[in-house]
């Protein structure tokens, strides 16, 4: 790389001294060590077992949602929980909550794609009563634990009913 370091300019309140005109010139990459090459290959190596020690927690996570909700297109499902990897975490710490304010109901989780590629999953919660006091239970879910944990999902889930 070449260049000619001149500084015509001088913010105020600083001294930066006098104008360098040295010319800077590189014609050679140095060789990384036997030790740095050794090092760059460990540090690699615990990043590999790291991404594998992710992957098999998150399996583990989607396998446990698998038992506690209806994936109701498994593909698209998993896909879209593949692609946003903090929701079965979040899916899992959302579940007491909601066992608390619709009892023991059965929810299911659904992918969607509009027309503009935007995701969404949706959590529904199979209602077999009135509309209203679905809509009442998800207002409760909401203002306990949803608001104070909803920015982890960055927009990507809601939570609504389904009447069955």
């Amino acid at each position: 790389m070449n260049g000619q370091l001149i500084d015509n300019h001088q913010p105020t309140g600083s001294n930066w001294g006098s104008i360098v005109l040295e010319m800077f010139e590189c014609r050679t990459q140095e060789i990384p060590s036997v030790s740095d090459q050794t090092s760059a290959v460990s540090i690699l190596a615990k990043l590999e077992d790291q991404m594998e020690s992710f992957e098999r927690e998150h399996r583990s996570t989607v396998a446990e949602l698998a038992q506690n909700y209806i994936f109701a297109q498994e593909t698209s499902v998993e896909e879209f929980l593949r692609s946003h990897r903090i929701l079965p975490q979040l899916l899992m710490a959302a579940l007491p909550y909601l066992r608390q304010q619709f009892g023991s109901i059965v929810f299911s989780l659904r992918a969607v794609s509009d027309d503009y590629g935007w995701q969404t999953m949706f959590v529904d919660a199979l209602w077999p009563g009135q509309a209203a006091d679905a809509l009442a239970a998800i207002d409760r879910f909401e203002d306990e634990w949803w608001i104070a944990n909803s920015s982890a999902a960055t927009g990507s889930l809601n939570f609504t009913y389904r009447l069955v």
